[in-house]
């Protein structure tokens, strides 16, 4: 693709960064899975990249509460160069930032008669795909899976 000038890379640039925020809000699909009884729940997920509200269907109980995530880290890089060439001198420098796209999180959620729900999950965000486990406050486990 080739720019007619300083103004075309901006319109592209501008373009990039609207569809990554739409790629960025895409819906999960979260399957809960009881490990004791096979009983399955689903989830509706609202919110950012980093957290937000989710209200859980398991069976005759809706759990509300809050989820997070946070990434594994990343890096910041810095290049300076200088050439010279008898009285000629020049020089770059360049800037690099990056971030993992993998982390974890956690789900902390109730009822409205006192049931709990907390879950730990991992998540890849290229992928758009997560697993983690969750414990009721009656020792029921829950095996997760985001897709």
């Amino acid at each position: 693709m080739e720019f007619g000038g300083e103004g075309e890379q901006l319109k592209c640039w501008a373009l990039i960064l609207v569809a990554a925020a739409v790629l960025a809000s895409c819906a999960h699909n979260v399957t809960f899975v009881n490990r004791e009884t096979g009983e399955r729940g689903t989830a509706t997920v609202k919110g950012g990249s980093r957290g937000g509200d989710i209200q859980i269907t398991l069976g005759d109980k809706i759990y509300n509460g809050t989820w997070i995530f946070e990434s594994n880290g990343g890096s910041i890089g810095f290049a300076n160069g200088t050439a010279f060439s008898g009285t000629a001198v020049a020089s770059a420098s360049g800037m690099m930032f990056s971030e993992s796209t993998a982390g974890g999180g956690t789900i902390l959620a109730s009822t409205d008669d006192g049931s709990t729900l907390r879950c730990q999950f991992s998540y890849n965000q290229m992928g758009n795909t997560g697993l983690g486990v969750c414990q009721d406050n009656h020792n029921g486990v829950y095996d997760l899976q985001i897709h």
